[in-house]
C-alpha cells in the first residue's frame, strides 16, 4: 500500500528546501506533480504517460521503498489534478498526510514572489535570467503596488487551502519558513513514520546583492503601503484572480492541447 504525503503551498514558503529533506529522509522525491503548466507534459512524458489516469499510476510507481510518494502542491494545482483524477478515492492509497507550509511575513513572501518571477529565478541553485535590481527603474509606487497585489494573490491561494481544510475536516501538520529555515523536528506521525525527522537549518543564505534587493523593496513598500489608491479597485481583484481560473474550468485539458 502507498500513504501520500501532500505538501500544501503556497509560492515562497519553502517547499522545494521540505522536498529535499524528506528525500534525504527517504520519503521519495518530492514534486509538484500536479502543476499544469510546468510539470504534468513533461512529467507524463518522463514517465511514459499519455493520459491523466497513467500519468497518477507511473507516480505511484515512483513511491519509496518505505511506500510514501511525496508530491508539493499549490491548492490550484491539486484542485485541477483532482478534477481530472479522483486520487483521494483510490484504493491503492492506504493513508494520505498533509503537510501545510505558511509564511508568517505575507509582504516579504510577497517580495520574494515578485523577485522570482522578475528575475526567473525560482531556486538558489538556478541563475537570473534577468537582473533583479532592474526593478528599481520602476517608480517607487508601482514596486508597492506590486507588493500589495502579490500579497493579495498568496492571501487568497492560501485562503483556498484553509477552505479545503475545514470543509473536509483535516487537520494538517503546520509549518512555518521562519521555523523551518532555522531548523526543526517533524513529528513521524505526520508523515506516516515511525521516527521523527529532524529537518536542518537552510544552508543556503541570501547573498549580500539579493538581501540588500529584498530590504530595499520592503523599505519601499512599508513607505507606500498606507496609499489605499495603490489597490483601490476591482481590477486588481481580477488580476489576481485570473492566472487560477483556468485550473477550475473542467474542459481545460493538457493531453489535448497541440501547443504543449
Amino acid at each position: 500500500m502507498t500513504r501520500l504525503i501532500l505538501v500544501a503551498s503556497t509560492p515562497r514558503v519553502g517547499s522545494t528546501l521540505l522536498a529535499e529533506q524528506l528525500r534525504q529522509a527517504g520519503l521519495g522525491v518530492g514534486r509538484e506533480y500536479f502543476n499544469p503548466f510546468n510539470d504534468i507534459k513533461p512529467g507524463a512524458k518522463e514517465l511514459g504517460a499519455s493520459n491523466y489516469i497513467e500519468y497518477w499510476k507511473a507516480i505511484k510507481e515512483t513511491k519509496s521503498a518505505g511506500g510514501a510518494i511525496v508530491v508539493k502542491a499549490h491548492f490550484e494545482h491539486f484542485a485541477f489534478f483532482l478534477n481530472k483524477v479522483n486520487i483521494l478515492n483510490d484504493p491503492d492509497i492506504e493513508s494520505v498526510h498533509y503537510i501545510r507550509l505558511r509564511r508568517r511575513d505575507l509582504a516579504k513572501q510577497a517580495i520574494s514572489y515578485l523577485l522570482a518571477k522578475y528575475s526567473e529565478k525560482w531556486h538558489s541553485t538556478q541563475s537570473e535570467q534577468k537582473d533583479a535590481n532592474e526593478i528599481f527603474n520602476l517608480p517607487e509606487a508601482h514596486i508597492a503596488a506590486f507588493v500589495r497585489i502579490y500579497m493579495i494573490n498568496l492571501h487568497i491561494r492560501d485562503v483556498l487551502w484553509s477552505e479545503y481544510f475545514e470543509y473536509w475536516g483535516v487537520e494538517p501538520f503546520e509549518i512555518y519558513y521562519e521555523d523551518l529555515v532555522r531548523g526543526m523536528t517533524l513529528p513521524g506521525a505526520c508523515v506516516g513514520a515511525s521516527e521523527d525527522i529532524v529537518l536542518q537549518p537552510e544552508s543556503t543564505q541570501f547573498t549580500a546583492t539579493s538581501g540588500a534587493i529584498n530590504k530595499k523593496i520592503y523599505e519601499i513598500f512599508s513607505e507606500l503601503k498606507g496609499d489605499a489608491s495603490l489597490v483601490n479597485s476591482p481590477a486588481v481583484y481580477k488580476n489576481s484572480m485570473g492566472m487560477l481560473i483556468p485550473f477550475f474550468e473542467s474542459n481545460f485539458d493538457l493531453f489535448d492541447r497541440a501547443d504543449q
